[in-house]
């Protein structure tokens, strides 16, 4: 895969579709799997905020490959640059399709992976836990946080993961009597 021409060809799109919202998808060809970029049309009532995709425009993209992913632009406005984040209908259609997200703001892609949603989960180690929980909430909001560490079950008999991963991502412990801030942690 040349992921130099897949970029170029999605903030390509992304440009020419300015001001309004582009949209597309990454699928993987049926023939040789190279993942390539299929721009859509924003048939969305309001494209300058807003982006709708047809339903022939899905059956295509399906009947091309697998769909890796579903990719649109939060471009910038007069008053304010771009959302690096998925708005709350971004994320509600993400749930729905069950697809991977691409997001173009400000000339990048940020990818946004499908995750279930953050309240509800059934525990899984490693996967649906309480640092998953932390690191998910995070990269909805548009930060990544570098943690891809794996441990075992009974990890808290011997360390303090949480805070030693807190600590590796960036984290700070604060004092009690501060106000709390958005994107505090509070570990209970």
């Amino acid at each position: 895969m040349n992921t130099q021409i897949l970029k170029k060809d999605i903030l390509n799109h992304a440009n020419q579709c300015h001001p309004q919202e582009s949209c597309g998808f990454v699928v993987a060809d049926h023939m040789d799997g190279i993942p390539f970029y299929l721009p859509c049309k924003n048939i969305a009532d309001d494209p300058i905020h807003y982006f709708e995709i047809s339903a022939d425009d899905f059956l295509k993209a399906e009947e091309l490959g697998e769909i890796i992913a579903l990719v649109h632009s939060h471009p910038d406005s007069e008053s304010e640059k771009g959302l690096p984040y998925l708005s709350t209908a971004d994320r509600e259609c993400q749930v729905r399709t069950g697809l991977d997200f691409w997001l173009v703001v400000n000339g990048e892609i940020k990818p946004f992976r499908n995750i279930p949603p953050l309240l509800g989960r059934t525990f899984e180690n490693n996967k649906q836990d309480c640092r998953n929980i932390i690191l998910d909430s995070y990269m909805l909001s548009g930060l990544a946080l570098p943690d891809d560490s794996v441990y075992d079950f009974n990890w808290f008999e011997h360390a303090n993961l949480y805070e030693e991963g807190m600590r590796h991502c960036g984290f700070m412990e604060v004092e009690w009597d501060k106000p709390l801030q958005l994107g505090d942690v509070v570990l209970l």
